[in-house]
């Protein structure tokens, strides 16, 4: 899967879902971030105590939908990696 399948197909659906639960997320994709993009907490979002609840919402949401990704949160904010190699070599595996 490369990024422009992602952004189309896969963000809005993962985007809808968490904005269900409350949160808003962000997704920091370009070509200083090669094969990939970070899932993060909207920078607006007024409550700093929310950033655990939301990262276990994304990566449950992830793993329920088998999206491979790096947990690289430094325990203040949340940082989600999605390596869009990975999906790449997922969808190879699933063929």
């Amino acid at each position: 899967m490369d990024r422009e399948m992602f952004m189309t197909l896969v963000w809005p659906t993962i985007s809808k879902s968490i904005e269900d639960k409350g949160f808003e997320p962000s997704l920091i994709s370009n070509e200083t971030v090669e094969n990939g993009a970070y899932i993060l907490l909207s920078p607006g979002h007024a409550w700093p105590q929310s950033e655990k609840p939301f990262r276990n919402i994304v990566i449950g949401l992830l793993t329920r939908l088998h999206i491979p990704f790096e947990d690289r949160s430094d325990g203040l904010y949340t940082l989600i990696f999605i390596d869009f190699n990975k999906l790449r070599s997922q969808d190879i595996k699933n063929d």
